[in-house]
């Protein structure tokens, strides 16, 4: 760090609040630095038990503890890597909150388990991580896929009969 027209800092401390403080002794000041960081409210988040289509979604809010808006990105990193999280936006600012979802109709009962990973170029700390845990208890089959007759028509239904 450089002050102009004056001698390196001859001192730094930290206060509880995480500001740095740099003194100057050739220019006879202090220099308050806030440094920015990204916060998560948790380092882990449960998700609610699975709706009857097999989602289950919880809010996170992503804080920043400087005085500014930070732009940030987030990614989700599963163990089997099938894709069944996701959150509602990889880029943004902070603080912000962003919608976790477990699509957990196609898997197998048990406890699974992801992370998600919260990074700005611009904040100390980086990356922030929270571990999003899901519990499956039942199979949850797709929805049955509707076949139309004759009798019945609706554009909106598969017509075996037609092909």
């Amino acid at each position: 760090m450089s002050f102009t027209g004056g001698e390196p800092g001859a001192g730094l401390a930290i206060d509880v609040n995480g500001d740095l403080y740099v003194a100057d002794s050739g220019n006879d000041r202090i220099r308050k630095v806030t440094l920015r960081s990204l916060a998560l409210p948790t380092q882990s988040l449960s998700l609610p038990p699975p709706d009857p289509s097999g989602i289950a979604t919880a809010p996170l809010t992503i804080s920043n503890n400087g005085e500014s808006i930070l732009q940030r990105t987030a990614s989700v990193e599963t163990q089997d890597r099938r894709g069944w999280l996701t959150i509602s936006a990889t880029t943004g600012t902070a603080p912000s909150t962003i919608e976790v979802t477990a699509k957990t109709a196609l898997l197998a009962p048990g406890v699974y388990t992801g992370s998600i990973y919260v990074s700005s170029p611009a904040a100390v700390g980086c990356p922030a991580t929270v571990q999003v845990t899901v519990t499956v208890t039942e199979n949850r089959e797709p929805p049955a896929r509707r076949v139309m007759t004759n009798q019945t028509k609706s554009p909106n239904w598969f017509t075996p009969d037609v092909w």
